[in-house]
């Protein structure tokens, strides 16, 4: 099985370490100025996760899950800018991609430590994939509870401080 997360930000989300980026726009005013930061390297998580789950098989034709991990200040956005709250999973037979749609609250979440921040992703993922009930396309024979268990064991079981853009090149290096 697949994890992968597709990370969709709003612009005043600022990511740790971002300010050396060299396509970084904000001055260095705007990072003194502004403290939170999104700790977490969704790659290092779904490496984790991807090879945790690797020899796993809920049946059905589902091969990945792909969760599409919204982080913004919502309420300055018009509501047209990203989906749309509790958006149900849905199934794209010719990836064999199970969608799951998230959201963090940039609010919510910017001035959290690691582990707070890693607490929240896992709560917004294991909340997307449980709302495949009331998806209209459901991947017949795909064992939603057991992947969902099994999705909560593995990222329950991730350690935080591994999960940083530093910690994960140190690990590829």
């Amino acid at each position: 099985m697949r994890f992968r997360t597709f990370l969709v930000t709003g612009v005043e989300v600022l990511h740790l370490g971002g300010q050396h980026w060299e396509s970084n726009a904000w001055p260095p005013e705007h990072w003194r100025e502004h403290k939170g930061r999104f700790r977490l390297f969704t790659m290092a998580i779904d490496e984790e996760v991807s090879s945790a789950l690797k020899s796993k098989n809920y049946g059905g034709l589902v091969e990945g899950i792909v969760v599409a991990l919204e982080v913004a200040a919502f309420d300055n956005w018009p509501e047209m800018a990203f989906t749309k709250k509790n958006t149900p999973p849905s199934f794209k037979p010719k990836s064999r991609d199970l969608w799951c749609y998230a959201k963090l609250d940039w609010l919510g979440i910017q001035n959290l430590t690691l582990k707070e921040q890693l607490k929240a992703y896992n709560e917004a993922v294991i909340e997307a994939i449980d709302r495949m009930s009331e998806a209209k396309r459901k991947p017949k024979g795909f064992l939603v509870d057991e992947c969902s268990a099994d999705l909560r064991h593995v990222l329950g079981s991730l350690k935080a401080s591994t999960l940083t853009r530093s910690a994960h090149a140190a690990t590829v290096a």
